[in-house]
């Protein structure tokens, strides 16, 4: 009975917490994170869709096969790394860096980094940088293909190593 009486507690316990309206860390589960808002988002390992999520933290995904990120709102870092095709598309860190690293290829479009910096480096396949906006420096480096247009950046430094338009476009 005392077993019990502490079972229920303890569930009620978790009820109310969850229940307070406080977001919250997530990982990907199921596939996709949508329509809500959370503390901080950690994807090790999965294919994920990640869309129309504001999130008060960082968004750090590694080793994932699949990964689009469309619509985002983060106040922190995006960080991708170690992972197959990543798609990035209107996403926007408000204090934060966006980072897209060693992937095998790399998607990277209409995304701001207000108070931050864009890179896009070590992609082994190809990588296409377009119409993104970074307060400080859009950087790509070591990508196998690059294609990166209409970026606009305190600084823009982007050059393929095979193949491919590295400039920063007419900005």
């Amino acid at each position: 009975m005392k077993s019990l009486k502490l079972f229920v507690s303890v569930a009620t316990m978790c009820l109310l917490v969850g229940a307070s309206g406080t977001a919250m860390a997530i990982d990907c589960v199921g596939g996709v994170i949508a329509n809500q808002e959370v503390d901080q988002i950690t994807v090790d390992g999965e294919d994920c869709i990640i869309s129309n999520v504001t999130v008060t933290g960082d968004i750090e995904v590694t080793n994932s096969d699949v990964l689009v990120m469309v619509s985002n709102n983060v106040v922190g870092n995006i960080r991708v790394l170690r992972g197959g095709d990543v798609t990035l598309a209107a996403n926007t860190t408000t204090a934060g860096n966006i980072v897209v690293r060693r992937n095998s290829k790399a998607t990277v479009v209409l995304n701001d980094a207000l108070a931050g910096s864009i890179v896009v480096a070590g992609t082994i396949n190809k990588a296409e940088v377009n119409r993104n906006f970074a307060l400080f420096t859009i950087l790509c480096r070591r990508n196998g293909r690059l294609d990166a247009f209409e970026n606009e950046a305190g600084d823009v430094e982007c050059r393929s190593l095979g193949g491919g338009l590295g400039g920063p476009g007419p900005f």
